[in-house]
């Protein structure tokens, strides 16, 4: 529903972690069509032009979707601070029924 950091960054969550690996080189700036099966649940740049709260409004729906699932969600986590430090993110989310 909400994810907020201490810094500016780019976060991406993904159904499965092959799906994170084979997403690794793609920039901010490319687009996911959808058409294409990609496993991305979200991808959020948090920097000074957006805040570091956003509100997510249509909310993502996604889920761990690995052969023998663990309720873990991968993710890629870049700072873009262009400063060494530690990156804090708060995940807010309402979790479904199984």
């Amino acid at each position: 529903m909400a994810v907020s950091t201490n810094v500016a960054c780019r976060l991406r969550l993904y159904s499965t972690s092959g799906a994170r690996d084979s997403d690794a080189g793609r920039g901010p700036e490319e687009p996911l069509f959808s058409y294409q099966q990609n496993g991305c649940i979200c991808d959020i740049v948090l920097n000074a032009l957006t805040g570091n709260t956003w509100l997510l409004s249509p909310k993502p729906n996604g889920c761990d979707d690995a052969a023998t699932p663990t309720g873990d969600i991968a993710f890629n986590l870049t700072n873009l601070s262009n400063t060494t430090q530690t990156v804090s993110v708060t995940l807010t989310y309402l979790p479904e029924e199984t």
